[in-house]
């Protein structure tokens, strides 16, 4: 039957009373469900940004820790259990609008011992992008992808594996090069291409889905990332500008252009400067004043 919704959570926040956010869990299964309202802990959904390990990083994905009200015992560890990393779907919407999508984390569940009703349970979601190291760069059929294809035609072979339902896709990259159309239904990304057979070693292994996307991004400093629902890829020298950027927009299914969007960024890069270079200055206590005996007999 494909995905269904099994339980959802309606709640408002205190500071923004008038807007109202509902929780989804949606399962893969064949058995029909019929779709359940729960209680969610005092913050149900709390989305999680990345770590990242330098500037430069190119998949950038993010986290969701999620609190709900068990009124039986053990009703979301029974409900929840699953081993398929993609057998959950969770979505988040905002006064009706997605906000974030990903997937359940298998087995990452706790319950206390102590308690067998109305006690709060914890678990967590990821955005997809955690589970492109699971994918290897191989057709449905386990055969290789041959030939030469635009970078945008690999991204979505990465994007259609998570199979997500993304709002929408949004380019803006600084990097150009001469011949490039400039059109505006088209990317670098749609005039750059590459042979796939760059991405299987010696051996004919296939690299992961993660490293594909770091090998056609990371050329230009760019990154990927999902804010507001949206999958968003930029690079540094864009974000450094600050102010007004303009975006194009690409339909998530099809991958075909829509429109251009503006973004407002809240604070230009330039202007936070540099920080956390590992260095450090350190002042010691130590004596300034020292008296030294000295005997001129034998002891």
């Amino acid at each position: 039957m494909g995905y269904q919704k099994k339980y959802f959570v309606e709640y408002r926040t205190l500071k923004q009373n008038s807007v109202l956010h509902v929780l989804e869990l949606w399962q893969n299964t064949d058995e029909l469900l019929v779709a359940e309202e729960v209680k969610g802990a005092q913050s149900p959904f709390v989305i999680e940004l990345p770590d990242l390990s330098n500037k430069f990083q190119v998949v950038r994905g993010t986290g969701a820790s999620i609190g709900l009200l068990s009124v039986t015992d053990m009703k979301f560890f029974a409900g929840l259990q699953h081993i398929d990393p993609m057998e959950f779907k969770v979505l988040h919407y905002v006064d009706g609008v997605l906000n974030w999508c990903g997937y359940l984390n298998a087995d990452m569940q706790s319950e206390p011992y102590d308690i067998d009703f109305n006690y709060l349970i914890s678990t967590s979601a990821n955005d997809g992008f955690s589970l492109l190291d699971r994918y290897r760069f191989l057709q449905s059929n386990e055969s290789k992808y041959i030939g030469i294809k635009s970078k945008w035609e690999l991204i979505q072979i990465c994007l259609n594996k998570l199979a997500l339902p993304y709002t929408d896709i949004r380019v803006k990259l600084a990097t150009t090069f001469a011949g490039f159309s400039g059109d505006v239904d088209k990317t670098i990304l749609h005039e750059s291409f590459v042979n796939c057979a760059n991405f299987y070693d010696e051996d004919d292994l296939p690299m992961t889905l993660r490293e594909v996307l770091e090998a056609i991004l990371a050329p230009y400093g760019a990154f990927i990332c999902q804010s507001g629902g949206s999958i968003y890829i930029a690079d540094i020298h864009t974000m450094a500008g600050g102010g007004t950027i303009v975006f194009q927009k690409f339909n998530s299914s099809t991958y075909a252009y829509v429109s251009t969007v503006n973004f407002v960024a809240e604070k230009d890069v330039s202007s936070i400067g540099y920080f956390g270079t590992g260095h450090s200055i350190e002042r010691s206590g130590g004596t300034n004043l020292q008296r030294v005996v000295y005997s001129p007999y034998q002891m």
